[in-house]
This record gives structure tokens, sequence and C-alpha cells, in this order.
């Protein structure tokens, strides 16, 4: 049965998630922590820091480890594999299917009043998403708190606030700033 409900899920979460990687975190956190306790909400943001590390999109890697993780405590250890390539295929493949088929009506129709309506729509949306999934993740657990545990909760905005700098002043570029930001966390925290 888990089999199914991993299938129907992220095919459901393939079909019906617009945005980009980041917009997703919102909708799969709905459905991996909240709708079916796959994951707890630590695990999740652990999982969320990894993928954005780890090849490949956030996404896809939330799959992958859930899939398996779900699936290896009552089946073992080759059905746990199974069910994470069934996983991240179920996510995958809405988008092989409906990118090059929502490419070739918006080349068709670009200048249609109808493309156009949906493009203005969906950039904000996807904006809305991302939002979403930013304030998601902006929990104690992974910034700390002012009064729990200021030394984390100050480490944590100081990387923030170097990150958004050398990204946008400096240009550099985001993986680069990741890997700065694990790094110093890592001896600062």
């Amino acid at each position: 049965m888990p089999f199914l409900l991993l299938l129907a899920t992220f095919l459901l979460v393939g079909f019906l998630a617009f945005g980009g990687d980041t917009a997703l975190l919102a909708y799969l956190q709905s459905e991996l922590v909240v709708r079916h306790g796959w994951l707890s909400m630590e695990e999740f943001a652990e999982l969320t820091a990894i993928g954005q590390l780890t090849p490949g999109s956030t996404a896809t890697n939330l799959a992958t480890y859930t899939g398996y993780a779900v699936v290896l405590p009552e089946f073992g250890f080759w059905p746990a594999v199974g069910a994470s390539l069934l996983a991240t295929l179920a996510l995958a493949v809405p988008s092989l299917w409906l990118v090059p088929y929502a490419l070739r009506q918006l080349d068709r129709h670009r200048k249609s009043a109808v493309a156009t309506t949906v493009v203005g729509v969906l950039r904000p949306l996807a904006c809305g998403l991302t939002g979403a999934a930013l304030i998601l993740l902006l929990t104690p657990d992974n910034l700390g708190s002012p009064t729990a545990s200021p030394w984390q909760f100050g480490v944590s905005l100081l990387l923030f606030a170097f990150t958004v700098v050398g990204v946008r002043r400096y240009r550099f570029h985001p993986a680069f700033m990741l890997a700065l930001c694990a790094l110093a966390g890592r001896l600062l925290l």
C-alpha cells in the first residue's frame, strides 16, 4: 500500500506544483510532513538543506529519500530502493510531459491574450510560492530563537546577510555562498 500512496502523492505534486524547486517546498512540506507524517519538520528542514547542496533538484532529492524512508522499516532494503525510484520518477514524469507541451503551446500562441494572461498570473504565483517556502523554513529549529539560543539566531542572521551581500553586491555564485555558509555554520555552531 505505501507504494501506491507514494506514487499518487508524488504524481500529484508533479502535476499540481508550479514555480520551480523552491516553490515546491511549501507543497512538499504539506504533503510529506503534515498530511502523511512521513517526515518530521526537523527531518524535512535537514533534507532540504542537504538537497540544496547535492546534485539535482531539492524536490527530487526529497522524493528519493522519502520513498526510501517510508518503505524501509516495513519491507527492507531492496523494496525501499524500488520505492525511492518510484517516488523520484512519479515526481519527474509530469514535468517531462507537461513542459514540452506547454512550451509548444506558448510558442504557438505567444501573442494571444490568453497566453499573456497565463504567464502574467504564473509569475506572481511562483514568487508567492517561493515566499511561502521561505516563511515555512523560518522556524526556531532552523534559525534558533533570540531568547532560547541567541548565538544560533545571531549566526543565522549574519550568514543570511553575508549571503545576500555576496550574491547581490559581489556576484558570488549561490552555490559558492552555500558552501561558505555551511563551513561557517559548522565552525560557529
